[in-house]
């Protein structure tokens, strides 16, 4: 029988592995659109250049305190840059949240390990679970017509961590 704490850590190391690498990319965007802000505005950029989106100010490191950095609005050149950058962010924790749901209920049907093998489609249970060629599939407690009819009515829910896990092999390249 899974315990919870094994499905917790099966969360998290999914979810790290799908979704860890945005942080990342998020963060050194940002980084590079404030940059290229100050240098629109005509100034060398320094570190604790502020930015301010619709009333909101971005910075890529903490001001000292008692200190004035340099504040500028979005430059109209890099709008988009930021629009799309922060749409982004939205479509990842709007997906975020999809997938969770659907690796939960994988899980809440879970009660060995070998049931998570079977309930998982093909195309990301390599990526997900590795080292399957050890588990010992007679153990398995959900029925094969089971696994295929969540399989199938799921399916949309599968290509949708496909898709995110070639997104972040494009990302990392």
């Amino acid at each position: 029988m899974l315990d919870y704490n094994f499905k917790r850590t099966a969360m998290d190391n999914w979810m790290e592995t799908l979704y860890g690498a945005f942080p990342k990319y998020y963060l050194d965007t940002l980084q590079d659109i404030l940059q290229d802000n100050t240098k629109l505005h005509e100034n060398l950029p320094q570190p604790t250049d502020i930015m301010y989106v619709r009333g909101t100010a971005y910075s890529i490191n903490v001001a000292p305190i008692g200190s004035n950095p340099a504040r500028y609005e979005v430059h109209p050149d890099i709008d988009h840059r930021v629009k799309q950058l922060f749409t982004e962010k939205a479509e990842i924790a709007d997906e975020e949240v999809i997938v969770q749901g659907y690796l939960r209920r994988l899980l809440n049907l879970c009660e060995v390990r070998e049931d998570m093998v079977l309930l998982m489609s093909d195309n990301i249970k390599s990526n997900l679970l590795p080292n399957t060629e050890n588990y010992c599939y007679s153990n398995a407690t959900v029925k094969e017509d089971k696994c295929k009819e969540f399989i199938k009515r799921n399916k949309q829910f599968s290509d949708l961590i496909a898709e995110r896990l070639l997104t972040n092999i494009l990302l990392a390249g």
